[in-house]
C-alpha cells in the first residue's frame, strides 16, 4: 500500500508548524520592542495558522484511516508508527524523517511559546509595578477639607480632667 498521501499531509503539517515557529520568534521580537501593532497582526496570523493546522491534522487522520482500510487492517491507534510495518522501505524512511522533523519543530515551538509567555509575564509585572508607583497610596482614602483639622480631645483648651474637680 502506498503512503504518499499521508507523507504529503505530514509534510504540510511540518510546513504549518515551521510557519508557527517563525511567527513565535517574530512575536518575541515584537514583545521585546513593545510593538503592539505587530504583535496584534502576529496573533491574528498565528490564529489562522492554528486553524489551518487543525484542519490538516483531521485530513491526516482520515488519510491514515483510509490507508488501514485499504490494507484491511484495524489497528488500535491510527498513527504513523502503526503504518510503518505496512509500507515500503523508501516510504518508511520518508515517514520517519518527516515525523521526526515535525516532532523537533513542535518541541522548538513549545520552547519559544514558553519563552514568549515569560516575556509577557515580565512585561505585566513591570506595568503593575509602574502603576503601583504612580497611583496614590490607599492610606488616605476619605475626603477631608484642607481647612478643617482633625480635633482631638486634648487640643485647643479641651482637657481630659474635669475643671471643677
Amino acid at each position: 500500500m502506498s503512503a504518499k498521501q499521508v507523507i504529503g499531509s505530514l509534510t504540510e503539517l511540518l510546513h504549518i508548524h515551521q510557519e508557527l515557529l517563525t511567527c513565535a520568534k517574530e512575536k518575541a521580537a515584537a514583545i521585546k520592542n513593545n510593538d503592539m501593532v505587530s504583535l496584534e497582526k502576529l496573533v491574528r496570523a498565528e490564529t489562522a495558522l492554528i486553524h489551518k493546522g487543525q484542519v490538516q491534522e483531521k485530513i491526516r487522520s482520515k488519510e491514515v484511516a483510509a490507508f488501514f482500510d485499504r490494507c484491511g487492517q484495524a489497528p488500535d491507534e491510527l498513527t504513523v508508527g502503526a503504518m510503518l510495518p505496512h509500507v515500503t522501505k523508501e516510504e518508511q524512511a520518508e515517514l520517519e524523517r518527516t515525523q521526526s522533523a515535525l516532532i523537533e519543530t513542535i518541541m522548538a515551538l513549545q520552547v519559544e511559546n514558553e519563552r514568549n509567555q515569560l516575556l509577557i509575564q515580565e512585561s505585566l509585572s513591570f506595568v503593575n509595578m509602574s502603576l503601583d508607583l504612580l497611583l496614590p497610596s490607599a492610606e488616605h482614602t476619605s475626603y477631608q477639607p484642607p481647612q478643617q483639622k482633625e480635633r482631638h480631645g486634648y487640643e485647643e483648651g479641651y482637657s481630659t480632667f474635669d475643671s471643677k474637680a
